[in-house]
């Protein structure tokens, strides 16, 4: 992000400079330079300052603003709002490129709609996360996230709980990333990679048989976007190294999407999974049933009440007997100790729901 980072620095002072020149509403002369553009954003930004960062954004090239946080709370003092539900619109809005922006009927005010193009890194613990995410589950913003974790080990002798190495990222490391840096800044208009594509639809389709052979449906519900963010991940990977595709960029887009899916199916795999379900008992229950036609031609008592324990109906039910019986929908046969139905119930309602 250095690159990026040192582009903002003058664009951040052209702005300040033109503020200065016009610090009041009535006192605007000169218009703002339409090619001011800055993509690394702090987290504390009204509505009017995130929507001229995506309009500007867009009109210099349809680049992307960026946001890093130490923690996940910070995510809501991107917009003036500041609530979970606002992250959670901006996260499925960036994901799908939608539009977003905002209009205003004042001439002063910032108004535009561009394609929202962000990204952001956010760090928190797994209880923070839950909480942050809890109602974002089920609506796609969960599945749109790329999320990776660490798992402590508590089996692990105290001498191996050392810090951790880290890597030394200086002009050295910089003038290595250079020639990839420079390959994804020069890329434009549209790009195919046949072999990603054929990488990602054999995932979808290993996806689809793990979701059966785990009964999992939260996991198939996953794996949709995990295939998008890991065949992106491949894309980058194909762009950088000079449009060409190898064998370790396909091994790491496998990686990369069955270690995302793990992360959600670790974290948030239950809780979609019990939203589904009552998704699913929500659905039965959409409107009301004609019970008898639920039943054969003939049934017993026995199928009769097995049936309405598989429609969650309780008691033992003798009394809508009595209610069919009366209307002449069914008659008893003493002989064979069964229910039937009415040649005249069949012919008016056997066809109805």
């Amino acid at each position: 992000m250095e690159d990026i980072r040192q582009r903002d620095i003058p664009n951040r002072q052209r702005e300040a400079e033109w503020k200065q020149k016009n610090p009041g509403a009535k006192q605007k002369k000169d218009p703002r330079p339409t090619d001011i553009c800055i993509q690394m954003l702090i987290d504390n930004l009204t509505d009017a300052v995130f929507n001229q960062r995506i309009v500007d954004a867009h009109n210099n090239g349809e680049r992307y603003i960026y946001t890093i946080v130490d923690e996940i709370e910070a995510l809501k003092k991107v917009t003036s709002k500041g609530s979970t539900d606002e992250v959670g619109l901006l996260i499925r809005k960036a994901f799908d490129n939608s539009l977003a922006g905002q209009e205003r009927v004042g001439a002063d005010s910032v108004s535009g709609i561009a394609p929202l193009r962000w990204n952001f890194n956010a760090s928190t613990t797994p209880p923070n996360a839950r909480r942050f995410f809890s109602k974002m589950v089920n609506d796609g913003t969960v599945s749109r996230l790329d999320i990776s974790t660490i798992i402590r080990n508590d089996d692990q002798e105290d001498s191996d709980d050392a810090a951790p190495i880290l890597g030394i990222y200086d002009h050295h490391f910089a003038a290595e990333l250079k020639p990839y840096i420079d390959r994804l800044e020069a890329a434009s208009g549209l790009i195919e990679c046949s072999q990603a594509r054929k990488l990602s639809l054999d995932m979808k389709h290993e996806n689809s048989d793990a979701a059966r052979l785990y009964e999992s449906e939260a996991y198939r519900v996953f794996s949709y976007r995990a295939n998008v963010i890991a065949w992106l991940k491949g894309m980058v990977l194909y762009v950088a190294h000079g449009y060409k595709w190898s064998k370790e960029i396909a091994e790491f887009v496998r990686w990369a999407q069955q270690y995302n899916l793990w992360c959600k199916m670790l974290y948030f795999g239950q809780q979609l999974e019990r939203e589904l379900s009552d998704e699913i008992e929500m659905q039965k229950q959409v409107a009301p049933q004609n019970l008898l036609n639920l039943l054969p031609d003939e049934f017993t008592r026995d199928e009769y009440r097995q049936m309405r324990l598989s429609q969650g109906r309780g008691g033992d039910g003798n009394a809508t007997l009595r209610t069919w019986t009366n209307r002449r929908y069914i008659v008893y046969d003493d002989t064979v100790g069964r229910y039937c139905k009415t040649n005249d119930y069949k012919t008016k309602y056997s066809s109805k729901p």
